[in-house]
């Protein structure tokens, strides 16, 4: 899984160099159950209503720093702000149509 934005200019920055983040799923996964887990793997919001210390940590720590590499600063309100869109590549897409 990879986290990206997509600027305004066309490019797209992504958490790549940061390393390969993994989710486990069933194998009867559906894409909308896909797209809840990876919901919740991105925002934790079930995590941070239930662990103090969590909600105190910034969500997206490495994306804010690929952002920055860029000259960009974002906080996380002006992250959690953008879409949240899921991209599943083709390898994915037919593991999930079996």
């Amino acid at each position: 899984m990879v986290q990206f934005v997509d600027l305004d200019n066309g490019a797209r920055v992504t958490t790549d160099a940061f390393g390969v983040m993994t989710l486990s799923l069933s194998r009867t996964c559906t894409l909308g159950e896909l797209c809840g887990e990876l919901g919740e793997f991105i925002f934790e919001d079930d995590l941070r209503e239930v662990d103090e210390d969590l909600a105190d940590e910034p969500r997206w720590e490495e994306m804010s720093a690929a952002l920055r590499q860029e000259g960009i600063v974002a906080s996380d309100a002006s992250l959690l702000a953008l879409p949240f869109v899921v991209e599943v590549d083709d390898d994915v897409s037919a593991k999930l149509s079996e």
